[in-house]
């Protein structure tokens, strides 16, 4: 009977910890990742182009992943485009975001 209790332990504290690093997978990609704050932003709300794929990642190297606002896909940070603060896979996408904001 102890070992059913080991068992149950067991599988709650490995919950808890997928949980916890699910929790801060998220957190992590979801920082501002061009390291700008709000102060800093242009004034105008013309998207940011996409960082330049400078080639600084080496083959071993992983680049930092960013969420799109609009269908919340994962694309690496030199491809993401900025606007307004937001940060999105494609320049369409973004004009898409902005419009459906508009319109409700």
């Amino acid at each position: 009977m102890a070992w059913m209790w080991l068992l149950v332990l067991v599988l709650v504290i490995v919950a808890v910890v997928v949980k916890i690093r699910q929790s801060l997978r998220v957190f992590i990609i979801r920082q501002n990742p061009f390291g700008r704050t709000q102060d800093n932003h242009p004034s105008n709300n013309s998207p940011r182009q996409p960082l330049s794929s400078s080639g600084k990642y080496s083959s071993g190297e992983v680049e930092k992943m960013v969420s799109c606002e609009f269908c919340e896909v994962y694309v690496p940070v030199s491809e993401a485009v900025e606007r307004s603060g937001k940060i999105f896979c494609s320049h369409e996408h973004s004009v898409a975001y902005f419009a459906r904001k508009r319109s409700s």
